[in-house]
Parts: C-alpha cells; structure tokens; sequence
C-alpha cells in the first residue's frame, strides 16, 4: 500500500530524474577508461573532458573521474551560454583528476646521439644524450623526469652557469656576475666566463639588474651576438626598465646573470635544448637510459583550460606542466581568460596548480570584459611567472572587476622570473581575503591603479591574509604593495606579514645587508587606509608611503603593529632622479595619518619626510623599545616628546 507521504516522496524523486534529464541540463560522464564515441552516461562515459563539454551543450554538469587528461580545453561560447556549465571532479580521498599539458616521452623515438645525429655537441657528452623529433610546434619549457625511488625532478634548459643550488630559494646566488664592463645598454661583459665559452649566440639570457635598480627587476633577453675574444654578449632589447620614457640601464658590475638554451651549453645530467626551427628535443636524463623506457613528461601545451564563455563552474581540478614563456604579451597559463570577449560569472573552486609558467591569468584587452569571477580555496605552487593574475585593460574604463580570491594557498613560486603571487592591475570592486602567501620570489600581493590618468580604481579589499617569506630573490619589494595612481575605499586590513627579508647580489654588495624587503608599502598611490596589521621582521620598513612620480597623498594608517623591523612607519620622497614628477614630490604626503599605532623593537620607530608636516596628523602612537623614536631629515631624536617644539602640531 503506497501512503501519501509515500507517493511524494516517489513524486518529489521522479521529478529530480526528469529535471536531471531536462535539455540543458545534462549530466555528463568523463572517463580516462571511457570513448569518445559513448554518450557520457555514468555507465558509458566518454575519454575526453572536450567531449564531455561538447555534449553538456548549453550547460549542465561534466562530472569527471579521476586519472590523468592530456588536453587543452576550450570553453567557448559554442558550449552555449544559456546556463552554467559545470567541470566537476569526482574524487574521494587522495585520488585526482589531473589535467597535465605534457606528454610522456615514451611516446617519441630516440636516438643516441652520434658524430652524425648530433654534430654540436663535444665527443665526451655527446655519448650521455638522446635526440628525438617533436611532433608539435610548442617549446617545450616544462621537463619533468620521476626517479626510481618516487620522486620527481624538474629538468633545466642546457645552461652556464649549472644548477648548483643549496638553497633553492635563492638560486640567483650561484648565478654568473656580470663584470660591468659593457658600453651599451643592450650588452653584458663578463671576462671571466664568456672568453673561450662555447657559443651562447640564440640563447636566452636571465639577468638579475644592478646599476640604476638593485634587485628589482629580473630581464629575460635574446643574446644576438657572442664575442667570446673579449667576454661580450650582446642582447636584442636593452636591459633596464622603460619607465615614464626614460630607459634605464640594467647591466653593471652587481649584475647576476645566467644564460640557457644553447646546444652548446648542454653538459649536465637533467638538461636538455630544444631547437625550434628542427623540432629536434636533445635530452640528458638523470637516469642513465633511453628516454622511451623513462618516466619523463615533456610540456606540449602552454595553456591547460581557456575559458571564452560566461557562467562556468571549475571544481576540484589539478593542473600541471604547462609551459610558460618569458614576455608578458604571450597568453600562457593553466587558467586562461580570453582576453577580447565579454565574460561573468565563473566560479574556480578547489584548484591545484603546480609545475607551470603563469597560474590563472586574465590579461583583458580593449574589447574585453571581465566581471563576477571566484577563486576560491585554490592551491598553487611551482609557479614559475604569477600565480593568479587578472590586468585590465589600459582604457580608463574598469575591464576588470567584481573580482574574489579568497581562502587560497601560493608557495614556492614566481622563480625564475620574479613576478608578484597575487596581481592585480587597473580594476575594482576586488577582494582579496584570508589567503597564505609564502617563499614567493617577489610581491606577495600587488596591486596597481591607472596611474597617470584621472581613473581611481575603487572598493579593494586586501584582509586577513597571511604573507611571509615574499621578496626571496628581490629587494625593493614587499609583501603587500599597491601602487601607481588614485584609490577610493580601498583598505588593507587585518593581514599579518612577516619575515620578508629581500636579496639581491647588488644589494649585499653596495650596503653588506642580503637584502631590503617591505611589509606593507605604499608606492605614489592615494586614497588608501591600512589599518588594524601586523607587520613585522621585515628587513626595511614594516610600512612605508613612498612619493616619486605621482602622489602619496590621503592616505591613513591607522592601529597597526609595526615592529621588529629597521622602520617601523615611514613616509619617504623620491630623491631628485631624472623620472621624479616635482609636483608630486612637492606635495608628498598630504593629508596622512599616522593615528594609534604600536611601534615595538624597530631600529626607528618614526621616519618622516613630508613635504608639509602640518598636513601630516600624528596622534597617540604607542613606542616600545625602538632604538630611535623619531627621524626627520637628517634629525634623528631618541624619544618622541623632544620633536614637540619643533613639531608642536604633531601629538606622541
């Protein structure tokens, strides 16, 4: 006998089946053991997660089940648009469904190389390497061999100097030095390694700059030409950073440097070279036998998932080995924005990022749109450019906004090239909350407006997260920084940043100290509250307000804690360099308050350089224990009531 409550629970049960199974609403079963050629059911599931998008349609759910996927996957507005389209990994415990843009090596043929097979290399490495023939046109920069015993090893491009690394975080250490000697901007001179090296013409050099800028820029240049009589290479663009029009020179005596991908630098167990013309891969690998019988994988892709349709859903997925490039403009990246479409709504949750070139990108240009975007507990580490990374366009116009990344995780990334964890440029209505950054090799979180335009970004939340360890192969460089132009309700709250220490080879060399790195720093930007942090072990000031060529003005610092660092609050102006801005220095730091802070164990507690001290309201700051108080100019005083009759305006 069928009861009431009976029939409607069987009604309420057959009404979900019907709506499971309602057009638009398919449910879509992706399988490594599947066929592409199967309709996707849970008993029939398809090979491919691009079939399993196709056959979702206008939207739905592609349930994917754990392994291994070697693709790149489109989402486009041929997906449909009508609702949302879901990518959801179905896992249990340690299992993953891994989307990898790499394939294995076993797939190719390889040769021992030979006299013949491989002409360029000397006799006594020539016998260690093997050459195949790619099938594809992408480079491949992401190598990854596992070990017998389980591990898994990142192999480098053929390079000089080679990998001697103790410490990996501070690699540029064991990295050539530059000895100065170059006339131009575009060359680098070394005496000591380029006489007699093997040829480097073609190669790609990394240089680590140390003449205008110590430490803060890392160059990826093209060598041209190798003069190795006098110790020269010279490179396709010059080294420094075009800043406002003004080139700076980047090469100098307290330069680091290394250059790879070279045939004739290939002389190591777990290099490799690649030419691009041939399609011919030469490879060393760590264990002694044919690549085919090896567990390598070889990057082929240098996107994992390019989204160019709205209302997208990605849950619980990894993505690994996707190869990076070294210019900016060159759209790589295991999540992908299409940069010139109109796109909302898209939710990634539960992402696991490692062993790639950029992380989730978004570099929207003048016809692009982005709007309504989560990440959401995501986890990315092995990040050789940034981790997460959304650029609006250069219009004036918000590109970018409505922006989320929230309770996520960055390690041990942004080396070799030294681009920020978390980045964010000309955009509003962003959140970047309760999030861990640490051992990054530059920004933690970096944020940059409209700079020399009348656009303020607006409403940018950065709180409760946690950043230590940033800067570890820069130095001018912070663990949270916002920069460049005009900000309304915008505040960084509630975050604690910690023992970010800086290097840089220029730096130790010129001052003794490996490094100068900030907690929280404000660089020629307006309109900004920092308050209720805690910053501290920073090796330069744990907050700092710095004027050079825009304004650093109504800005508020409100109840942080700021110790343990060589400042514990400083507002600095820019000295009088070629690309200072006179108006913007004339006016620096007008309308600041520095109000209820605690200043605890810092080499100065106070360093104050307005234009205007009047403009500037100091109000019941607690000292504890600093070694100096206070420092104006060239005045440095011990305790802070002695400033009163100088600075009757300001209360201690």
């Amino acid at each position: 006998m069928i009861t009431r409550r009976t029939g409607i629970a069987i009604l309420f049960a057959v009404s979900i089946s019907i709506l499971l199974l309602m057009p638009g609403q398919p449910h879509v079963f992706v399988s490594p053991k599947g066929n592409d050629t199967e309709t996707g059911t849970r008993s029939h599931p398809v090979q491919s997660i691009q079939q399993g998008i196709r056959l979702a349609g206008n939207g739905g759910t592609v349930h994917i089940l754990p392994g291994i996927y070697r693709e790149t996957l489109h989402i486009s507005p041929s997906a449909g648009t009508g609702r949302t389209l879901r990518l959801q990994a179905e896992t249990k415990g340690n299992e993953q469904v891994v989307l990898t843009g790499a394939e294995p090596s076993s797939l190719l043929e390889w040769v021992a190389c030979s006299a013949s097979t491989c002409p360029g290399l000397p006799e006594p490495v020539r016998h260690h390497v093997f050459v195949a023939s790619l099938p594809w046109d992408e480079s491949p920069t992401i190598i990854n061999e596992t070990l017998k015993d389980g591990s898994q090893q990142s192999l480098t491009r053929a390079r000089s100097p080679n990998v001697q690394v103790e410490n990996p975080d501070k690699f540029h250490e064991f990295w050539w030095q530059a000895t100065g000697e170059g006339p131009t901007q575009s060359d680098l001179a070394d005496r000591t390694h380029l006489i007699g090296a093997p040829d480097m013409k073609g190669g790609r050099a990394l240089i680590l700059d140390g003449a205008q800028r110590c430490g803060t820029f890392l160059y990826a240049r093209t060598v041209t030409a190798h003069d190795s009589i006098h110790g020269t290479l010279t490179m396709d663009e010059p080294i420094g950073a075009l800043t406002y029009g003004r080139q700076e020179t980047g090469s100098s005596g307290y330069s680091k440097y290394i250059v790879d991908n070279a045939l004739g630098l290939l002389d190591t167990p777990g290099e490799y070279f690649y030419d691009s013309t041939t399609h011919a891969l030469y490879l060393w690998p760590l264990e002694p036998e044919n690549p085919k019988g090896l567990p390598i994988e070889i990057g082929k892709r240098n996107i994992g998932i390019l989204l160019s349709r709205s209302a997208v859903e990605l849950d619980g997925i990894a993505v690994t080995a996707i190869n990076d490039h070294d210019y900016f403009n060159t759209v790589t990246g295991a999540v992908v924005f299409a940069p010139n479409r109109h796109l909302e709504a898209i939710r990634l949750l539960n992402m696991h990022i490692s062993s790639s070139g950029d992380g989730i990108r978004a570099t929207m240009q003048n016809d692009g749109l982005l709007r309504h975007v989560v990440v959401d507990h995501a986890d990315l580490s092995g990040i050789s450019k940034s981790p997460i990374s959304f650029i609006g366009a250069p219009t004036g116009v918000d590109t970018v906004s409505d922006i989320r990344i929230v309770r996520s995780s960055i390690t041990t990334s942004g080396f070799p090239f030294n681009e920020p964890a978390i980045f964010i440029s000309r955009a509003s209505r962003i959140r970047i909350e309760h999030n861990s950054v640490s051992d990054v090799a530059s920004y933690g979180i970096h944020i940059t407006g409209y700079e020399k335009t009348n656009t303020a970004s607006k409403h940018i939340s950065i709180a409760g997260n946690t950043v230590t360890h940033a800067c570890q192969n820069a130095s001018g460089c912070a663990a949270i920084k916002i920069f460049g132009g005009s900000f309304v309700n915008t505040a960084i709250h509630h975050n604690t940043v910690s023992d970010n220490l800086g290097w840089s080879f220029c730096h130790e060399a010129t001052t003794g100290k490996p490094g100068y790195a900030m907690g929280i720093f404000i660089s020629n930007a307006s309109g900004i509250r920092v308050a209720d942090n805690t910053s501290s072990k920073n090796s330069g000031p744990a907050i700092l307000a710095f004027t050079r060529q825009l304004p650093t003005i109504n800005n508020a610092f409100i109840h942080n804690f700021a110790g343990e660092s060589d400042i514990g609050i400083e507002l600095q102006g820019a000295p009088e360099e070629a690309d200072t801005d006179t108006q913007a220095n004339a006016t620096r730091h007008d309308n600041t308050m520095i109000i209820s802070n605690t200043l605890n164990r810092n080499r100065v507690a106070l360093s104050l350089d307005p234009a205007h001290p009047s403009l500037v309201r100091i109000r019941k700051n607690i000292f504890r224990d600093n070694d100096a108080a206070l420092s104006v100019g060239d005045v440095t005083i011990t305790t802070p009531s002695a400033m009163s009759a100088l600075y009757p305006y300001w209360e201690y």
